[in-house]
């Protein structure tokens, strides 16, 4: 029972270093969340064939604060369901509970901050990028995806949908798209296979049709054509085949890539969740919702931290 919730809080930075929250972030987040578990619970017990009144039969180990906490706790280390239930005093199998039952509940936790991301981005209107985009009418994002390696599946076919070339192994992909002046996550494209361009991703992800439709779009060079497809978009300059690179070119990439950093600094922020970044161990299980749960814990530290 190390990991309970009121012997982990008299050490704050061990707290940090096991959820990537302070205490007080932690409170915050989780507790209506921990409300709505207990209103899900009641449901669920609230049934006809019930042989017992209800408070019958054993209790839980944990309450609904340190099954949140255990959760947030499995996003940030990843341990194995033998380990998480050691440090929390339950079995193996009461913490693979757990997680299920609680994953969703922050995946839709998640889902409202990125829109509450995406209210406060729609507020600001008017800040440039330094001649990138002459004149932006509306909101300007950075799109960008990152892999994690998953384990081979066993059919051959099915394998050979996720091998990803530029990873040399079985990965799968996350797109996320960012505000270019916060950070904050402002779209969760679903997770696929790792196999193909980013910009076939971002093509697949439905994500112009979930921002408004004056957004200007910043990415990389793996997305070839974006500036093509959108009317305001803008992706680094390539150098002339057999020809030296321009010197106006060098500059505008420059630029380009000192803006777009932050989308790397939003996904390393994602990426100390290590479900998120060691191989996957649960054969791709819930990965798109696992990416929305850190996301929506990313934005909401994002704001109680920095002042936009």
């Amino acid at each position: 029972m190390i990991f309970k919730y009121t012997n982990l809080k008299k050490h704050p930075s061990v707290f940090r270093a096991a959820t990537g929250l302070t205490n007080r972030e932690f409170d915050d987040y989780a507790a209506p969340l921990a409300i709505k578990l207990a209103e899900e619970g009641r449901k669920a017990l609230e049934r006809s064939d019930r042989q017992r009144a209800i408070g019958g039969g054993r209790n839980q180990d944990l309450d609904g604060r340190d099954q949140f906490l255990l959760t947030v706790v499995w996003l940030r280390l990843y341990p194995t369901y033998e380990v998480l239930g050691y440090l929390f005093g339950i079995s193996d199998s009461s913490a693979y509970r757990v997680v299920k039952r609680c994953l969703p509940l922050l995946e839709e936790a998640g889902r409202q901050e990125i829109q509450r991301s995406r209210a406060h981005a729609a507020r600001k209107r008017g800040y440039n990028l330094e001649g990138i985009f002459e004149q932006i009418p509306g909101l300007a994002v950075i799109v960008d995806a990152f892999e994690q390696e998953i384990e081979r599946p066993s059919n051959r076919q099915e394998a050979d949908t996720y091998y990803s070339g530029k990873k040399k192994r079985h990965t799968m992909k996350s797109q996320v798209t960012v505000d270019a002046y916060t950070g904050e996550i402002l779209d969760v494209a679903p997770s696929e296979s790792g196999r193909g361009q980013d910009k076939g991703c971002f093509n697949r992800s439905g994500t112009p049709e979930r921002l408004p439709e004056d957004t200007a779009y910043m990415a990389d060079l793996g997305y070839p054509g974006l500036e093509k497809d959108l009317s305001l978009a803008a992706i680094p300059r390539k150098k002339p085949r057999e020809k030296p690179r321009p010197a106006e070119d060098k500059e505008y990439n420059t630029m380009f890539a000192s803006k777009r950093v932050v989308v790397e600094h939003t996904i390393g922020r994602i990426r100390i969740y290590q479900a998120l970044t060691i191989r996957d161990r649960h054969h791709r299980w819930h990965h798109t919702a696992r990416v929305v749960a850190v996301s929506g814990i990313v934005n909401s530290t994002k704001r109680s931290r920095y002042v936009f």
